[in-house]
């Protein structure tokens, strides 16, 4: 699988998980795909429906032919991570070693005794709206690397860039039909035309209490901001700013087989 390394300055994931989330929402690639229903877990922590929803945002190699299952049983007594490279995928007729065809992500950890597995998991292209966990903080990283070509990359990147200095501009009016807001001691800014994906990073260089953003509803996919401050308009913007200022830097992709 042909990936992409891009090597950057910048030192906040949730940068690279908003290039990952426009290519894999608004390009049309392809991604993995399970009906909830194919999954049987025994795990008390999980649901099928976040399984179902974490497989399907894994970043994979573009190939139509795909196919995967798992089938686990934890008989350790410890917990036992589970990880995208624990799928067993298929290139049609022929195995494929997973490392080979997406990259690693954590997808569960089992309890001892407990079990998970889910068949007829395939590909397709698929719009798909993020709920962020509000206590959840990346790691700091200084680079990414994904498998999709570097015209793909470089458009999400600009298309980043783009949408945010389009919300900068609906913060700044008041009025704005795209924007939401709900006074009070928490301020509640929800964003009509925008996912998750943006706002969480505009969160992540916010300085604010009560802090925390999410989406609206799964069926709308609005995002959502949470937090106290005397002036929330000046907050927002500010934190887009350093974003924008952070674009700025040198980008460079090097292709990597």
């Amino acid at each position: 699988m042909e990936r992409h390394v891009i090597t950057t300055k910048w030192k906040d994931a949730s940068y690279a998980n908003a290039i990952k989330r426009i290519i894999m929402n608004e390009s049309g690639s392809l991604s993995l795909y399970v009906d909830h229903s194919n999954i049987i877990l025994n795990e008390p922590n999980y649901a099928s429906d976040y399984i179902a929803e974490r497989i399907s945002s894994f970043a994979i190699a573009q190939n139509p032919n795909l196919t995967a299952s798992l089938e686990i049983i934890n008989q350790s007594a410890d917990i036992l991570p589970v990880s995208s490279h624990d799928l067993i995928f298929y290139d049609g007729k022929k195995r494929v070693p997973a490392e080979s065809v997406v990259e690693y992500y954590s997808l569960l950890d089992l309890e001892p005794a407990c079990s998970v597995q889910i068949s007829n998991i395939g590909v397709k292209k698929m719009n798909r709206n993020y709920g962020i966990v509000t206590e959840f903080k990346p790691p700091t990283v200084q680079f990414m690397t994904l498998p999709f070509s570097v015209d793909l990359v470089e458009r999400a990147i600009a298309t980043f860039v783009q949408r945010l200095g389009k919300l900068k501009m609906d913060i700044s009016s008041d009025s704005s039909p795209n924007i939401r807001i709900e006074k009070g001691d928490i301020y509640k800014y929800t964003f009509l035309t925008e996912t998750s994906t943006c706002i969480y990073a505009i969160r992540m260089k916010m300085d604010c209490e009560n802090l925390s953003s999410g989406v609206d509803h799964p069926s709308n996919g609005y995002g959502v901001l949470q937090f106290s401050h005397p002036n929330p308009s000046a907050a927002i913007t500010a934190a887009i700013d350093l974003i924008l200022k952070d674009f700025k830097r040198d980008i460079k992709i090097e292709s990597t087989k």
